[in-house]
């Protein structure tokens, strides 16, 4: 497809569509939101380069932001103070770990950095939006009107400057996911032993590399006990259960680049159309609840003794979100989430 094309394309989807987000239109094209993004005219961009480590460890002096992080079926939003960012020396990894941003970054993939301002009904809005080298964006970071606008402005003119032009082509053909191991090959008896040899919660991703196996084929192979289905709507019963206990819980969504964690209570809750939503002054939830394929509880044996999540995936297999109780390192999960997840309706 020439721009041309794409653009006479995007002209008339926005006409008939005027309140379409970015997300959906670029899915609705069949091409990247990255795409959409430079060809809108009715936002300003700003082309940061690829100066995500330089631009991501310098947010804190903007003050109060929203964080956004995405996937098909579920978007996270957290406001508060970006800050505590670093990024390991010897692998493509990154972290930014506060109270309410709580970020894991896969950066093998992240190419583009654009400072972004639309003019929206609630009036003007600026972003810092993070896309990989197939024009997939990855991360996104709002002003809100507790942000310095100052600083944004300052940060965005000081990266503007040593980004150039974006000269590297969208890459258009993603790689196919390698294949994982078939369930019955494994030996299922030494498998189940080194789950319940388990001495932490990251030991897990250990195992499925070790082994070759998806989350889900890992669970089927997991002992009995430590892991079962339960009904996909599951998740709603436990926000609701959370938020009339005042449980602090752990949601966890993201997508290949980027992780996205919140940790506290959840209040505000409500449905629309095919949409669960968590909306409240510091974290906003939206998950398509019918993406929803299956559901399981995880038992994990660690040094503090079991930890359990709940975990959603699509049709496809595809991780939607997990939740735990909150928890941290050394402390014992809270016996409240262990026996609000107990009450879930298992599926037979």
């Amino acid at each position: 497809m020439t721009i041309a094309s794409l653009k006479q394309q995007l002209t008339t989807y926005q006409k008939e569509n005027p309140k379409a987000r970015i997300y959906n239109t670029a899915q609705d094209l069949g091409v990247s939101e990255l795409e959409i993004l430079e060809l809108d005219e009715k936002q300003k961009i700003t082309y940061l380069g690829n100066q995500y480590k330089e631009i991501l460890p310098s947010l804190a002096p903007l003050g109060r932001v929203m964080a956004l992080t995405r996937n098909e079926h579920a978007v996270s939003e957290t406001k508060g103070v970006y800050d505590q960012v670093s990024f390991m020396e010897r692998a493509p990894m990154g972290i930014a770990h506060n109270e309410i941003i709580d970020m894991r970054y896969f950066i093998s993939n992240w190419a583009h950095v654009y400072a972004v301002t639309a003019t929206t009904g609630r009036g003007e809005s600026n972003s810092l939006q993070f896309f990989d080298k197939y024009g997939t964006a990855i991360h996104k970071i709002y002003a809100t009107t507790d942000t310095n606008l100052e600083a944004y402005h300052a940060l965005v003119e000081k990266y503007s400057k040593t980004a150039g032009n974006r000269t590297t082509e969208i890459e258009k053909n993603k790689p196919a996911k390698s294949p994982t191991a078939s369930p019955d090959t494994i030996d299922a008896a030494a498998f189940g032993e080194e789950w319940l040899g388990m001495k932490d919660t990251h030991d897990f991703f250990g195992l499925l590399r070790k082994h070759n196996l998806d989350r889900q084929d890992a669970f089927r192979l997991a002992p009995a006990g430590t892991t079962y289905r339960v009904e996909p709507t599951a998740i709603v019963q436990m926000l609701q259960e959370a938020a009339k206990t005042e449980l602090p819980i752990m949601v966890f969504l993201g997508n290949p680049s980027c992780l996205q964690i919140f940790t506290g209570t959840v209040h505000k809750l409500f449905e629309m159309q095919d949409w669960y939503n968590v909306m409240d002054e510091n974290f906003n939830l939206h998950l398509k609840t019918n993406s929803i394929a299956t559901a399981w509880i995880v038992k994990k044996h660690t040094s503090d003794g079991v930890v359990t999540s709940l975990e959603l995936f699509d049709e496809a297999g595809e991780h939607i979100l997990y939740c735990f109780g909150k928890r941290k390192p050394g402390i014992p999960e809270l016996p409240e989430w262990r026996a609000l997840v107990d009450k879930l309706p298992q599926l037979s």
